[in-house]
């Protein structure tokens, strides 16, 4: 279980990594730099980003991204992997299969929480995203996490990555 766990964790680990390195070939370096302000989401390790300032004109937004989740851990909690993994963002399409196969089994059974706004430049993603927290049991132990929704204009709302330590 432990090996399990570390598992997934180096996997998720190399995903954001991977992201990271990706993003300065794909976008170069000619992005605009973010400077920090103190509505900056902050870093959570359990959890994820934080954003207590989030705007109104955000709200639909981020309940659109909240229904995306339910609907992504109905697919976990019945264990149909496929349908979870075909919710995945282009950029995700090979590492979220795996990443799910390695967390969910039949005692898999997880909720939504609140969604916050990850803006682009306060992470590894050069584009927006939504969190959305979570809870529940995998693999029969209680556990939190994120679902990290993708939430580019224009664009439909798409499972990037989720993590459940």
């Amino acid at each position: 279980m432990i090996i399990l766990a570390i598992v997934v964790g180096v996997l998720l680990l190399g995903g954001n990594v991977l992201g990271y390195l990706l993003r300065d070939d794909f976008f170069g370096d000619d992005e605009p730099t973010s400077t920090a302000t103190a509505s900056t989401p902050v870093e959570n390790p359990i959890s994820g980003p934080t954003d207590n300032s989030s705007p109104a004109a955000d709200a639909p937004r981020l309940a659109n991204a909240v229904v995306m989740t339910k609907k992504f851990l109905g697919y976990l909690n019945t264990n149909n992997q496929k349908a979870a993994s075909a919710m995945g963002c282009e950029g995700s399409k090979q590492l979220l299969p795996t990443a799910i196969s390695l967390v969910v089994d039949e005692s898999t059974n997880l909720t939504a929480g609140t969604a916050t706004v990850e803006e682009p430049g306060t992470s590894a993603y050069p584009m927006r995203m939504d969190l959305v927290t979570i809870s529940g049991t995998v693999k029969y132990r209680p556990t939190n996490g994120w679902v990290r929704i993708q939430d580019v204009p224009g664009e439909p709302l798409c499972v990037r990555m989720f993590q459940t330590p």
